[in-house]
């Protein structure tokens, strides 16, 4: 496909145009993701400091001896806490990912800004990972679309998970708590 050369001037306007929407979309993107890390971290925590309280342990145990039939199942509050636990570090995955390729796309050229940060700036920072070509991307070693494919992949797979387990969570806390409801 044969494209229109384009001025430098219409290029910095297309430069500009682009950066600032990806600038802003990706500050929503990290918003949603943070909401999630705090959603299944905070359900967590509220799990496990309601589990650890000595009152609330002794009513499950007083529900337990009075109605046998009626006891609570440890075992779903078992898999809540397991998936709350592991729906938190997704998140957190999802998060440096994405911090990966938002450095990508929002530095623009690899090559410009490589030039920045070890020219202008004369190394007096270390270089974002998405500039940095990692041994283990399973492209040729070095290049780095295979690191930014991998990382988007991991990011894509973290976020699902995340949220599928983080509703897992939920309803198992609903079911290992359903007993308590007088209906």
């Amino acid at each position: 496909m044969n494209e229109p050369l384009r001025t430098k001037e219409e290029e910095n306007k297309i430069t500009e145009f682009y950066s600032e929407r990806l600038k802003f979309l990706w500050e929503q993107y990290n918003k949603i993701i943070g909401f999630g890390i705090l959603l299944s971290g905070i359900t967590l925590i509220l799990l496990v400091s309601v589990i650890l309280n000595s009152e609330t342990r002794e009513i499950i145990k007083t529900i337990c001896d009075n109605d046998k039939g009626n006891c609570l199942n440890p075992f779903f509050i078992k898999t809540a806490i397991l998936t709350l636990f592991i729906s938190t570090v997704c998140f957190i995955g999802c998060r440096w990912c994405s911090q990966i390729l938002m450095e990508r796309q929002i530095y623009g050229k690899a090559d410009d800004a490589l030039y920045y940060f070890e020219n202008i700036l004369e190394n007096e920072t270390v270089l974002p990972s998405a500039l940095t070509p990692k041994k283990y991307t399973p492209q040729p070693v070095g290049e780095r679309s295979g690191l930014l494919r991998m990382v988007g992949n991991l990011n894509e797979l973290a976020k699902w998970t995340g949220v599928l387990l983080t509703i897992v969570g939920w309803i198992s806390t609903l079911c290992y708590l359903f007993p308590l409801l007088d209906i």
